[in-house]
């Protein structure tokens, strides 16, 4: 094989790697925040399973729409 296609074999792994780290982390933040398009309000993970991350089971889970400020639908 030539190098340039070598180089470019590893350029596309690499970035299939950062892209699906991405795509991973994005994942768990939306679901760790509780972020829902079809469903606003959605209790956080930690609100809905008690003890599993801690303190903050006790706490009402807070709609999304009142969060970024638009109108309860």
């Amino acid at each position: 094989m030539r190098w340039e296609t070598v180089d470019r074999l590893v350029r596309v792994v690499l970035a299939s790697i950062v892209f699906t780290l991405f795509m991973t982390w994005s994942f768990f933040v939306a679901v760790m925040t509780g972020w829902s398009v079809t469903e606003p309000g959605l209790p956080r993970l930690w609100d809905s399973a008690p003890g599993l991350l801690g303190s903050g089971s006790d706490r009402e889970p807070v709609p999304i729409y009142s969060r970024v400020g638009m109108v309860s639908p």
